[in-house]
């Protein structure tokens, strides 16, 4: 009894080192299982353990090894009868596992090694808890690490969105924009092949008004949205992001390049949106390799779109407004040179002699006209030293007290300058009208119409009312100079 004890106690001592030399499932029950059948004699061990979904049983030693499928509860079903044991494998309560001891030849177990495989069983369970927990804590770690790799990875990327973002709103003129766009998407995808399009809504054509094919910068001609059957064609009917290669399954099944003769292995396309309106694609498209994008390339990708669409769409109704105002300007200043021609005939200046002008005015005479027609009449008589005025009223339709005396006024201003003024044109319903309302003309010179009046300067008959006369004899004559 006490050599059987002292063989036991050997072994648990064997056993307690090789499960303390470390916590490798895959290194430690091999050896507890080399162990125990060298104490043991003639017997084979089976270490049975299950799965995390106690589905699959995993056999360590014996003539098991593998995979087993585990009877209901996890827990191997078998009879072991007189020629073997099952010893269950627990610690704190959870079940871990099943050692099995089955002899090798014909005799029954003796009763030191059930005593030596109940207490084998308890130290192995504890090597086998401790080696789990070792393993579940190392898979945190790692899940830990992982997790901190991809918030740094996350954090890089968030850091670079956010400069990307903010450098697209740095300009609102179109082609520089496009450029801004294609050199930070450039940042986080491969933009080797890089297009934009955009959809003309009223003629539904689309536009690539920015290209890269194999890094260089080309020309693609505009087409007909309706007879286009692409990949950018099928984004802006559908309003959804399409990654595609020549195996995957997607109800996509166009085979027509967008921007270049060569088939693409892998495509990557965004729409560009504005509220509900796809007015756009955004998309990078690679020649050699069908894995060249991923899911995160997509979702970098649509968020980049989301900032560039709405920057596009206000650079494109910046485009517009300033056509629009540049409409505008150009209306204004032919109106201003309209209202400056019509200033000009409202109240037209002729020279007719060297010192001599004509204003025939037409149309009725307001205040604010009555102020043109003096400031008119003043600037071309310092501008030609003009010394007589003829103002022609012909076409003034009505001559009342108020139009009667901005006439005054502007013939009174000719005056003070030193020019002398005659009034043409007056007809009978005129002087009768001015008659009747008490309008004096004293001191004017007025006649019937305009040939009257260049005849009367031509004479020089202006020159002879303006000189003084003396008295000779009793009789006034001009004073000859």
């Amino acid at each position: 009894m006490r050599e059987a004890m002292n063989v036991s106690s050997e072994v648990l001592a064997r056993l307690g080192g090789v499960t303390t030399a470390g916590f490798d499932l895959k290194g430690l029950l091999p050896d507890v299982v080399g162990v125990l059948q060298e104490a043991m004699g003639e017997v084979r061990v089976t270490i049975y353990l299950p799965d995390r979904q106690g589905e699959q049983l995993t056999a360590w030693g014996g003539d098991e090894s593998g995979r087993v499928r585990a009877g209901e509860g996890g827990t191997l079903q078998r009879v072991a009868g007189d020629r073997g044991v099952a010893v269950p494998l627990s610690c704190g309560g959870r079940a871990l596992g099943v050692m099995e001891i089955r002899l090798a030849g014909g005799e029954g177990l003796k009763e030191d090694v059930l005593l030596l495989a109940r207490a084998a069983a308890a130290q192995v369970s504890l090597a086998i808890e401790n080696a789990q927990l070792r393993e579940e804590q190392a898979g945190l770690l790692a899940e830990n690490e992982r997790l901190y790799h991809d918030g740094l990875q996350l954090v890089g990327e968030l850091s670079t969105l956010n400069e990307v973002i903010q450098s697209l709103n740095t300009t609102l003129d179109l082609e520089e924009l496009l450029t801004v766009i294609y050199q930070q998407a450039a940042r986080v995808i491969d933009a080797t092949n890089f297009y934009i399009a955009l959809l003309d809504q009223e003629c539904q054509q689309v536009a690539f008004p920015f290209c890269v094919d194999q890094g260089r910068r080309v020309e693609v001609s505009p087409r007909s949205l309706a007879r286009g059957e692409g990949r950018t064609e099928w984004i802006l009917r559908a309003g959804e992001p399409l990654l595609w290669h020549p195996r995957s399954r997607h109800r996509f099944s166009g085979g027509e390049f967008d921007v270049s003769p060569g088939a693409p292995r892998c495509y990557l396309g965004v729409p560009l949106v504005v509220g509900e309106w796809v007015f756009g694609v955004m998309a990078v498209q690679s020649y050699g390799r069908e894995d060249a994008f991923t899911k995160e390339d997509l979702r970098l990708l649509v968020t980049i779109a989301a900032q560039a669409g709405v920057a596009i769409s206000n650079a494109r109704l910046f485009e517009e407004t300033e056509a629009a105002l540049s409409k505008l300007r150009e209306a204004y200043k032919a109106q201003e040179a309209l209202a400056a021609t019509v200033r000009e005939l409202s109240a037209p200046v002729i020279q007719i002699w060297e010192d001599v002008l004509a204003m025939p005015l037409v149309g009725a005479i307001d205040a604010a006209r009555a102020q043109r027609i003096t400031d008119s009449l003043l600037e071309g008589i310092n501008r030609h030293h003009a010394k007589a005025i003829i103002m022609d009223v012909t076409g003034v339709p009505m001559v009342d007290t108020q139009t009667a005396y901005h006439l005054l006024q502007t013939i009174r201003a000719a005056r003070l300058l030193g020019a002398h003024c005659v009034l043409t044109g007056i007809g009978a319903d005129v002087a009768q009208t001015m008659v009747q309302a008490g309008v004096q003309l004293r001191g004017v010179k007025t006649l019937t119409n305009l040939q009257a009046g260049i005849r009367y300067v031509m004479d020089e008959g202006w020159r002879e009312a303006g000189r003084p006369r003396r008295v000779v004899k009793g009789i006034w004559v001009n004073r000859k100079r």
